[in-house]
């Protein structure tokens, strides 16, 4: 997996370096999340994985930050966020590169919090397009106001 600093497309460090700005991330994250699940994100600080889980072609086009939020009932909800730069050749491809990547960063969060896979909920994927060509993916997760 290649780290977050080691990125290739020029939209990519000034994305970072707003998403890493923790009041920025949490203002960014409240207000893209579904309301439903917004209102059970509590105040405080958001903390996100210095690791990548992009494969090296998508990262040539994408940069990827797994945010962990905290939530009211004193849990955690981690938010996959994708900034995309340039339009994937194929909504398919998209949809497979998305979902290694998805298995990725699962598999990291079961190692990080000492459980098997099985243990860790779906993680809220979010996809931002960034892209001079339209684009529209139909890859969007089930169930838009409850949390897994």
């Amino acid at each position: 997996m290649a780290n977050v600093t080691h990125r290739i497309h020029p939209g990519k460090e000034l994305f970072l370096n707003m998403v890493k700005d923790e009041e920025r991330a949490g203002s960014l994250l409240r207000d893209h999340l579904p309301t439903g699940i917004a209102a059970q994100v509590a105040e405080g600080p958001v903390r996100w994985s210095e690791e990548s889980f992009l494969d090296e072609a998508a990262a040539k086009t994408r940069c990827d930050v797994l945010f962990k939020l905290p939530l009211k009932t004193g849990g955690v909800l981690n938010v996959y966020l994708v900034a995309v730069f340039e339009k994937p050749p194929s909504e398919e491809d998209f949809t497979r590169s998305l979902e290694g990547s998805l298995l990725r960063a699962k598999s990291h969060l079961a190692e990080s919090y000492g459980t098997d896979e099985v243990g860790i909920k779906i993680i809220w994927p979010m996809v931002m397009y960034f892209g001079s060509d339209p684009w529209g993916s139909q890859a969007e997760p089930a169930g838009e106001d409850s949390m897994p």
